[in-house]
């Protein structure tokens, strides 16, 4: 006659068994199945796309189980009016799922054509892994995450300086005679709006190629149109002894006058530099 110590099987505990009273060796069960659990880390997203530009989307997870993420199925990344999934949350791309052991981490990008129809407006960029439901989690209801600041879908200029000249020399200028700094340059707008108010612009003399406060300022303007040839006006110094002889790089900024109502897609192109010499007086 054998018998079961109660509830050590539902515990995952080994069992006695016992024949005649005496104990015999005692059979250990099978422990608890391990699982993977997928989880997102971090969402970046640009804070400003254009419709008919790309919208690129990179995202890191981590494996926090207890057992190997096989590589099935898809991650699928969204674009939502909200926070939340829904059903009518735009697909804008996918990733194939990887291999990966416990503890260790995944990144994966996606890059989306925004068509010239889609829908203006305010969205968030969110990555759902796992999307096909082919992996068996200890957890299944974290695999979703969204980007930390949002993402407005919007047309808008995006300025460059295609063409920026710079030259010095000495003159003289209502009886003083001085050195000068003059640049010529041009603009364009590689964007998909208008910069209907023109640009204005800035440039300065500097040590290095880093725009900073101790820079010396010569010359600027706004309202200026995009696609037509700056030539400049020479600017004079007479302070000769707020800057030296020698080699200086020139550093142009421009920027659209009105970027409050149309933000500019990309200002990473809006400043220009070239070298020049100052001649000494003497």
């Amino acid at each position: 006659m054998q018998k079961t110590v109660a509830g050590a099987k539902a515990l995952g505990l080994g069992v006695l068994l016992w024949s005649c009273g005496e104990a015999t060796d005692p059979e250990v069960l099978p422990d608890a199945i391990l699982l993977p659990d997928l989880v997102p880390i971090t969402v970046e997203a640009p804070e400003l796309v254009s419709p008919e530009r790309q919208l690129n989307i990179r995202f890191t997870y981590k494996n926090q189980g207890e057992a190997t993420a096989p590589a099935s199925g898809i991650h699928r990344v969204l674009l939502s009016s909200d926070r939340q999934e829904s059903l009518d949350d735009a697909v804008v791309g996918t990733a194939d799922a990887q291999a990966l052991g416990p503890g260790a981490t995944a990144s994966a990008e996606v890059s989306y054509g925004i068509p010239g129809e889609f829908t203006e407006g305010a969205y968030f960029v969110i990555v759902v892994l796992d999307a096909t439901r082919l992996v068996e989690e200890s957890i299944e209801d974290n695999n979703a995450a969204s980007a930390t600041t949002g993402t407005a879908i919007q047309r808008g200029p995006d300025l460059a300086v295609d063409h920026f000249a710079i030259r010095s020399g000495i003159g003289t200028w209502y009886g003083n005679r001085g050195f000068y700094v003059a640049v010529d340059f041009m603009v364009s707008n590689n964007g998909t709006a208008p910069a209907p108010d023109g640009y204005w612009y800035d440039a300065y003399l500097s040590q290095d190629t880093i725009l900073s406060a101790d820079d010396i300022g010569y010359s600027g303007g706004c309202c200026s149109p995009v696609g037509q040839m700056i030539v400049g006006n020479e600017s004079y110094f007479y302070d000769h002894n707020s800057i030296e002889p020698g080699t200086y790089w020139g550093i142009l900024r421009v920027m659209p006058e009105d970027t409050v109502s149309t933000p500019e897609l990309d200002p990473s192109d809006n400043v220009r530099r070239a070298i020049v010499t100052i001649p000494s007086l003497n």
